[in-house]
């Protein structure tokens, strides 16, 4: 065995320390090992990443309706899933693009059992990690920081008190960072849209913290909305509405994405400050007008 290891050790102390320099029939004999055939039109074919490299034929399936049966065989079992039936029957009537609206419909109404195997009494941190991901299988599950609570918005403008007290930590915020940031966005991605008031407004956010057993209220020092695509380089600092909305897509995000940033001006907490509970207080609705909207809120890092 020791001349064994001897040996492999040799070789490895060779290979790093032997220059290699491939000649013109080094490089021959290399190409020789490519196994693949490229065909003559290779630039006409599609990259490996297009979504779109089959055919919705290939993809939903072909049904023949005179011979009922399938003549070009989908890649999904529909009879083995009862929520695919909407998708089934657009393809049996060859409406490839009903089809894709209620396959993404079907995706976003999944909400597998993807929970984390937590240790016993986890932080609210893990637990709202775990309780996003039950939810939706489009959680987002990074935003700069740690989902930290959910809310609803319905309908109607309303204030809302939201628990955030787990971005309080004595250890490595209070005294230390300047400012405290959250985000909100969607957890769903249909296609509604809620709005909240930015500082701009009326109805501006706020942040209640209990300091030394006494209430401090903080407006928000900054705040932005952000959204993807072709908008990911325009200011919307200066608008009274944020709007938070997450892309109905297979994308992670695109020009339906929009996500609200607060922050607060924290910076007169000391290090011996004990910060016992903390409320973001938002005013917000369901733009959409479809009932209630769940929302996310992210603990940001310094913002300052």
């Amino acid at each position: 065995m020791k001349r064994l290891i001897t040996f492999a050790l040799l070789i490895c102390l060779l290979l790093t320390i032997t220059p290699i320099s491939a000649s013109a029939s080094q490089e021959a004999d290399l190409s020789e090992l490519i196994t693949y055939d490229q065909p003559d039109n290779w630039d006409d074919y599609v990259i490996d990443s297009d979504p779109m490299q089959i055919s919705d034929e290939e993809f939903f399936g072909v049904w023949d309706k005179e011979l009922e049966k399938w003549t070009s065989k989908p890649y999904f079992r529909y009879d083995e899933f009862p929520d695919m039936l909407p998708v089934k029957e657009a393809v049996m009537e060859g409406d490839y693009a009903r089809a894709k609206d209620e396959l993404l419909i079907y995706y976003q109404s999944v909400a597998p059992d993807r929970s984390e195997a937590q240790a016993t009494h986890p932080g609210k941190v893990k637990r709202m990690s775990s309780l996003a991901l039950e939810k939706n299988m489009y959680y987002v599950n990074a935003m700069n920081g740690s989902i930290i609570n959910f809310f609803n918005v319905d309908n109607e403008f309303k204030e809302h008190r939201i628990d955030v007290l787990a971005a309080f930590s004595q250890k490595t915020v209070v005294g230390i960072e300047q400012t405290r940031g959250f985000v909100i966005n969607s957890i769903d991605k249909f296609n509604t849209e809620a709005e909240i008031y930015a500082r701009e407004s009326q109805y501006a956010p706020r942040l209640e913290l209990i300091v030394n057993g006494m209430p401090v209220v903080y407006t928000a020092t900054k705040d932005a909305m952000v959204q993807g695509g072709i908008y990911g380089e325009n200011n919307f600092g200066s608008d009274e509405i944020m709007y938070v909305r997450e892309s109905g897509t297979y994308q992670n995000f695109n020009e339906n994405t929009k996500r609200a940033y607060v922050a607060f001006d924290i910076s007169n907490l000391k290090s011996t400050d004990i910060v016992s509970g903390a409320t973001l207080i938002l005013t917000g609705r369901n733009a959409s007008g479809t009932g209630e909207k769940e929302l996310g809120v992210y603990c940001l890092f310094d913002m300052s």
